[in-house]
């Protein structure tokens, strides 16, 4: 997951722009999320990733990409591709 937020706000933001210490795949640097029809929405705090000027960058990580992790007997299986 963190790996799959950096690749996005590099391509959206620029690598020059990213402060890298805020994408370390921590509990703390990924602790403002919500469950959306589309993937799990991460919301980074300002100054958390980038300048103050781009204010709080959101990432969606789609459901593919979590899927190896979702159990799918669980409420998130509803959003899988196969399901």
């Amino acid at each position: 997951m963190a790996e799959t937020a950096r690749q996005e706000l590099i391509y959206s933001l620029g690598a020059d722009a990213i402060f890298e210490s805020g994408l370390l795949a921590v509990p703390e640097n990924y602790a403002r999320w919500n469950i959306t029809p589309n993937g799990l929405l991460i919301t980074f705090g300002e100054y958390q990733v980038t300048a103050y000027a781009n204010g709080a960058p959101q990432v969606l990580i789609p459901y593919s990409v979590l899927e190896p992790y979702i159990d799918p007997d669980g409420p998130l299986a509803f959003y899988l591709t196969d399901s």
